[in-house]
């Protein structure tokens, strides 16, 4: 929940229709499989998602995370066992830590939908 509130307050710019009439788009949908920490703490090079997304408004982006640990993805913190599905209703650049990859940054940049 603190992660959806820290998402919409980041984004820039507004959005004069409410979640609702928002028509759904796609869904970007990643998994973190159990272990993935311990290949990072052994050194592994590890990309589970991109260090840039670009979606629309009105899509979805979710992770999965099936590992023993939380793992940062970009302004999102997902604990172990936990889902995150965050569903975009404006435009704007997210940016944050990510430890699923090598440059250790995630950019999400939320398009509108034309």
């Amino acid at each position: 929940m603190a992660a959806a509130l820290l998402a919409t307050a980041t984004l820039i710019g507004a959005c004069s229709k409410s979640a609702n009439d928002i028509p759904e788009g796609e869904t970007r949908e990643y998994t973190i499989p159990a272990g993935t920490g311990v290949r990072i703490d052994n050194g592994e090079d590890i990309e589970i998602v991109p260090s840039r997304i670009v979606l629309h408004v009105g899509d979805r982006f979710v992770v999965h995370n099936e590992d023993d640990r939380e793992h940062s993805v970009g302004p999102y913190v997902v604990g172990a066992g936990e889902t995150l599905e965050q569903r975009y209703t404006t435009p704007g650049l997210l940016r944050g830590l990510c430890t699923l990859h090598q440059s250790r940054e995630l950019e999400i940049l939320v398009l509108r939908a034309d």
